[in-house]
Protein backbone atom coordinates (compact mmCIF):
# COMPACT_ATOMS: atom_id res chain seq x y z
CA UNK A 1 0.00 0.00 0.00
CA UNK A 2 3.09 2.32 0.68
CA UNK A 3 4.23 2.15 -2.55
CA UNK A 4 0.59 2.66 -4.26
CA UNK A 5 0.02 5.74 -1.89
CA UNK A 6 3.50 7.24 -3.03
CA UNK A 7 1.96 6.90 -6.43
CA UNK A 8 -0.57 9.63 -5.45
CA UNK A 9 2.05 11.95 -6.05
CA UNK A 10 1.71 11.77 -9.69
CA UNK A 11 -1.88 12.60 -9.65
CA UNK A 12 -0.95 15.55 -7.60
CA UNK A 13 -1.30 14.45 -3.84
CA UNK A 14 1.09 15.76 -0.96
CA UNK A 15 1.68 13.91 2.17
CA UNK A 16 0.57 15.32 5.38
CA UNK A 17 0.56 14.12 9.07
CA UNK A 18 0.81 10.21 7.10
CA UNK A 19 -1.81 11.10 5.17
CA UNK A 20 -2.07 11.93 1.22
CA UNK A 21 -4.78 15.18 0.22
CA UNK A 22 -5.11 16.63 -2.52
CA UNK A 23 -7.25 19.90 -4.02
CA UNK A 24 -8.15 19.89 -7.65
CA UNK A 25 -10.56 22.08 -9.51
CA UNK A 26 -13.63 21.12 -11.15
CA UNK A 27 -15.89 22.76 -13.52
CA UNK A 28 -13.07 24.98 -14.89
CA UNK A 29 -12.35 26.69 -11.74
CA UNK A 30 -15.89 27.19 -9.92
CA UNK A 31 -15.44 24.11 -7.59
CA UNK A 32 -13.23 22.40 -5.88
CA UNK A 33 -12.32 19.05 -4.84
CA UNK A 34 -10.93 18.02 -1.57
CA UNK A 35 -9.52 14.29 -1.29
CA UNK A 36 -7.87 12.97 1.87
CA UNK A 37 -6.63 9.25 1.18
CA UNK A 38 -5.49 7.54 4.89
CA UNK A 39 -2.47 5.29 5.26
CA UNK A 40 -4.99 2.48 4.67
CA UNK A 41 -5.98 3.55 1.37
CA UNK A 42 -9.61 4.95 2.25
CA UNK A 43 -10.86 7.81 0.50
CA UNK A 44 -12.38 11.06 1.56
CA UNK A 45 -13.41 13.93 -0.26
CA UNK A 46 -15.10 17.25 -0.23
CA UNK A 47 -16.43 19.20 -3.13
CA UNK A 48 -16.91 23.16 -2.29
CA UNK A 49 -18.05 26.10 -4.33
CA UNK A 50 -14.60 27.97 -5.39
CA UNK A 51 -16.00 31.48 -3.95
CA UNK A 52 -17.98 30.72 -1.24
CA UNK A 53 -16.96 27.93 0.60
CA UNK A 54 -20.12 26.26 0.63
CA UNK A 55 -20.24 22.30 0.56
CA UNK A 56 -21.76 21.06 -3.00
CA UNK A 57 -23.57 17.37 -2.65
CA UNK A 58 -26.34 17.66 -5.99
CA UNK A 59 -23.86 15.60 -7.80
CA UNK A 60 -24.03 13.08 -4.74
CA UNK A 61 -27.87 12.89 -6.20
CA UNK A 62 -30.17 12.00 -8.55
CA UNK A 63 -30.59 15.77 -9.37
CA UNK A 64 -30.07 16.70 -13.42
CA UNK A 65 -29.09 19.71 -15.27
CA UNK A 66 -26.27 20.39 -16.98
CA UNK A 67 -23.80 22.26 -14.34
CA UNK A 68 -24.62 19.11 -11.81
CA UNK A 69 -24.05 16.84 -14.80
CA UNK A 70 -20.85 18.28 -15.48
CA UNK A 71 -19.66 18.18 -11.78
CA UNK A 72 -21.30 15.06 -11.05
CA UNK A 73 -19.16 13.84 -14.50
CA UNK A 74 -15.97 15.34 -13.65
CA UNK A 75 -15.85 14.11 -10.04
CA UNK A 76 -16.46 10.48 -11.03
CA UNK A 77 -13.85 10.74 -13.50
CA UNK A 78 -11.28 12.51 -10.97
CA UNK A 79 -11.88 9.56 -7.94
CA UNK A 80 -12.24 6.84 -10.35
CA UNK A 81 -8.69 7.63 -11.51
CA UNK A 82 -7.40 8.47 -7.49
CA UNK A 83 -9.01 4.26 -7.01
CA UNK A 84 -7.04 3.32 -10.32
CA UNK A 85 -4.28 4.40 -8.80
CA UNK A 86 -4.66 2.25 -5.14
CA UNK A 87 -5.63 -0.72 -7.37
CA UNK A 88 -2.67 -0.42 -9.35
CA UNK A 89 -4.09 0.29 -12.86
CA UNK A 90 -2.23 3.94 -12.64
CA UNK A 91 -0.59 3.29 -15.96
CA UNK A 92 -3.84 3.89 -17.88
CA UNK A 93 -4.35 7.50 -17.36
CA UNK A 94 -7.89 8.40 -19.17
CA UNK A 95 -10.87 9.19 -17.43
CA UNK A 96 -12.63 5.54 -18.66
CA UNK A 97 -9.45 3.70 -18.37
CA UNK A 98 -9.81 4.41 -14.43
CA UNK A 99 -13.84 3.64 -14.31
CA UNK A 100 -13.00 0.45 -15.76
CA UNK A 101 -10.52 -0.49 -13.76
CA UNK A 102 -13.17 0.73 -10.36
CA UNK A 103 -15.79 -1.24 -12.33
CA UNK A 104 -14.07 -4.15 -12.37
CA UNK A 105 -12.31 -4.12 -9.14
CA UNK A 106 -15.98 -3.46 -7.00
CA UNK A 107 -17.79 -6.05 -9.43
CA UNK A 108 -15.06 -8.94 -9.46
CA UNK A 109 -12.44 -8.30 -7.47
CA UNK A 110 -9.99 -8.68 -9.83
CA UNK A 111 -6.69 -6.76 -10.94
CA UNK A 112 -4.90 -5.72 -14.00
CA UNK A 113 -1.90 -8.27 -14.68
CA UNK A 114 0.64 -6.71 -16.71
CA UNK A 115 2.09 -9.43 -18.92
CA UNK A 116 4.73 -8.09 -21.27
CA UNK A 117 7.81 -6.56 -20.31
CA UNK A 118 7.91 -4.65 -23.81
CA UNK A 119 4.87 -3.46 -23.62
CA UNK A 120 4.10 -2.21 -20.07
CA UNK A 121 1.40 -0.39 -20.76
CA UNK A 122 -1.05 -3.20 -22.12
CA UNK A 123 -2.65 -5.54 -19.56
CA UNK A 124 -5.23 -7.95 -18.77
CA UNK A 125 -7.93 -9.19 -16.73
CA UNK A 126 -8.84 -13.13 -16.60
CA UNK A 127 -11.28 -14.94 -14.62
CA UNK A 128 -10.12 -16.30 -11.46
CA UNK A 129 -12.05 -19.36 -11.68
CA UNK A 130 -11.18 -20.36 -15.39
CA UNK A 131 -7.84 -18.13 -16.10
CA UNK A 132 -9.45 -16.94 -19.62
CA UNK A 133 -9.28 -13.51 -20.32
CA UNK A 134 -12.22 -11.16 -20.58
CA UNK A 135 -10.79 -7.95 -20.94
CA UNK A 136 -7.70 -6.90 -22.44
CA UNK A 137 -6.35 -2.58 -21.53
CA UNK A 138 -3.86 -1.38 -24.12
CA UNK A 139 -2.13 1.48 -25.04
CA UNK A 140 -1.80 1.88 -29.23
CA UNK A 141 -1.57 4.77 -31.97
CA UNK A 142 -4.81 5.49 -33.70
CA UNK A 143 -3.56 4.29 -36.94
CA UNK A 144 -3.38 0.63 -35.48
CA UNK A 145 -7.54 0.69 -35.52
CA UNK A 146 -7.63 2.97 -38.68
CA UNK A 147 -8.04 6.41 -36.38
CA UNK A 148 -6.51 9.43 -37.52
CA UNK A 149 -3.60 11.04 -34.86
CA UNK A 150 -0.07 11.02 -33.77
CA UNK A 151 -0.48 10.67 -29.92
CA UNK A 152 -1.29 7.06 -28.11
CA UNK A 153 -4.96 6.29 -26.78
CA UNK A 154 -6.03 3.47 -24.90
CA UNK A 155 -8.40 1.01 -25.88
CA UNK A 156 -9.88 -1.91 -24.49
CA UNK A 157 -10.84 -5.51 -26.13
CA UNK A 158 -13.75 -7.57 -24.86
CA UNK A 159 -15.19 -11.01 -25.68
CA UNK A 160 -18.78 -10.65 -27.92
CA UNK A 161 -20.49 -13.16 -29.68
CA UNK A 162 -20.17 -13.20 -33.36
CA UNK A 163 -23.39 -12.19 -34.25
CA UNK A 164 -23.68 -9.44 -31.86
CA UNK A 165 -20.03 -7.97 -33.27
CA UNK A 166 -21.27 -7.80 -36.70
CA UNK A 167 -24.28 -5.73 -35.55
CA UNK A 168 -22.14 -3.18 -33.31
CA UNK A 169 -19.02 -3.05 -34.81
CA UNK A 170 -19.04 0.28 -36.89
CA UNK A 171 -15.19 1.27 -37.67
CA UNK A 172 -16.76 4.49 -35.42
CA UNK A 173 -17.07 3.82 -32.36
CA UNK A 174 -16.31 0.27 -31.95
CA UNK A 175 -13.86 -1.57 -34.02
CA UNK A 176 -12.62 -5.25 -34.42
CA UNK A 177 -10.92 -6.85 -32.14
CA UNK A 178 -7.02 -5.42 -31.92
CA UNK A 179 -4.65 -8.31 -31.98
CA UNK A 180 -7.80 -10.73 -31.41
CA UNK A 181 -10.05 -13.29 -33.16
CA UNK A 182 -12.10 -10.71 -34.95
CA UNK A 183 -14.77 -12.76 -34.75
CA UNK A 184 -14.97 -13.34 -31.08
CA UNK A 185 -13.22 -9.77 -30.08
CA UNK A 186 -14.01 -6.55 -30.67
CA UNK A 187 -12.55 -3.17 -29.65
CA UNK A 188 -13.31 0.09 -27.96
CA UNK A 189 -11.09 3.37 -27.74
CA UNK A 190 -11.62 4.94 -24.44
CA UNK A 191 -11.76 8.46 -25.03
CA UNK A 192 -15.99 8.63 -24.24
CA UNK A 193 -17.38 7.60 -27.62
CA UNK A 194 -19.01 4.87 -25.89
CA UNK A 195 -20.34 5.75 -22.92
CA UNK A 196 -19.00 3.92 -19.45
CA UNK A 197 -22.86 2.07 -19.03
CA UNK A 198 -22.92 0.63 -21.91
CA UNK A 199 -19.08 -1.08 -21.77
CA UNK A 200 -19.64 -2.30 -18.14
CA UNK A 201 -22.45 -4.27 -19.60
CA UNK A 202 -19.55 -5.04 -22.36
CA UNK A 203 -17.85 -5.95 -19.85
CA UNK A 204 -20.45 -8.53 -18.00
CA UNK A 205 -21.01 -10.02 -21.22
CA UNK A 206 -17.26 -10.75 -21.58
CA UNK A 207 -16.57 -11.91 -18.16
CA UNK A 208 -19.67 -14.43 -18.91
CA UNK A 209 -18.02 -15.76 -22.19
CA UNK A 210 -14.90 -16.77 -20.31
CA UNK A 211 -16.42 -19.25 -18.56
CA UNK A 212 -15.49 -22.82 -18.58
CA UNK A 213 -17.53 -24.53 -21.78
Amino acid sequence: MKKRLKSLEALGFEKRAGEYVCELELVDGEMLLSVTVSPEGEISSRVTDADTGEEYTLHLSEASGAFVGRVRFEYEGAMSKIRAVLLKGYRFGSPQGAQIIDYVSKKYGDELEFLWEDTPDNAIYRRADTGKWYLAMLTIKPSKIGLAGEDKIEIIDLHAEPDTIEKIVDGERIFPGYHMNKRHWLTIPLDGRVESAQIFEMIDESYRLAKKK
